[in-house]
């Protein structure tokens, strides 16, 4: 009977030791438009242990909620979306991501389910214009084939996330487009390599007025894992397109 009081005795001493050991930091990027909340090392500020949050500056929307261990990303991370619904969420090991990782989309329905650790597909639900039914590019050498493939590139991560909100939150509504009450989708094409290397980013949907050059340097700062497109049981270099939307509040 007396075992569980000297555990509880033993876990509280450990976490007074912790909290003995470790400053919480709070450290504002007002480029970005982020406050990020960390405990450090006290003998090292730049040696992280112990809880993460990221906010806007406000601190009353959540970006994304992890751990540290060892000055390493570790157990249970879980990333937001510019308006706060779960993108993504899944466990790291000494920094990596490991076993299966939840992504999902803007409506906040699970899209990809990936396996860190056996580098396996378990489910992909891709948007409309990576529909399954759809013909891509596939580009053979020098040759380009329109076809059907068993799936396109994965974004690993989302929609939900793939817009990140630092990413989001730097984006300007052009002045011309705004004036002229323009709005639509720009769609930027990009090709994406068996290594998952990302080139030849373009505007396949134009909108004008500024936009096209807004979502193309949006897209741009995309960062995230991806894997490449399957034809025929086979990684391949396919197209892979993604929206951006240029919609005015109403007045």
């Amino acid at each position: 009977m007396k075992k569980p009081a000297l555990l509880l005795i033993f876990i509280s001493l450990l976490s007074l030791h912790a909290s003995a050991q470790t400053k919480q930091i709070t450290n504002n990027d007002y480029a970005l438009g982020i406050k990020e909340r960390f405990y450090v090392l006290k003998s090292n500020k730049d040696f992280r242990e112990g809880q993460y949050l990221a906010y806007n500056q406000t601190g009353n929307t959540i970006f994304c909620q992890g751990y540290y261990k060892n000055n390493q990303k570790d157990s249970l991370w879980t990333y937001y979306s510019f308006d706060a619904k779960v993108a993504a969420k899944g466990y790291y090991k000494e920094n990596k991501k490991v076993g299966v990782w939840d992504a999902y989309n803007f409506k906040e329905e699970l899209q990809v389910r990936y396996d860190y650790s056996t580098k396996q597909l378990i489910l992909y639900k891709p948007n409309k214009n990576n529909s399954e039914d759809r013909q891509f590019n596939v580009i053979n050498d020098k040759d380009t084939l329109n076809v059907q493939m068993d799936h396109s590139a994965v974004y690993l991560d989302g929609d939900g996330l793939m817009m990140k909100p630092a990413v989001f939150r730097s984006v300007k509504y052009p002045a011309a487009a705004r004036e002229r009450h323009i709005q639509g989708v720009v769609l930027i094409a990009v090709t994406i390599d068996t290594e998952c290397k990302i080139t030849n980013y373009r505007i396949k949907n134009s909108v004008g007025f500024g936009c096209d050059e807004e979502a193309l340097r949006a897209v741009k700062q995309i960062t995230g894992d991806w894997i490449p497109g399957v034809y025929q049981g086979k990684s391949v270099i396919s197209e892979y397109d993604i929206p951006f939307s240029f919609t005015l509040a109403n007045d």
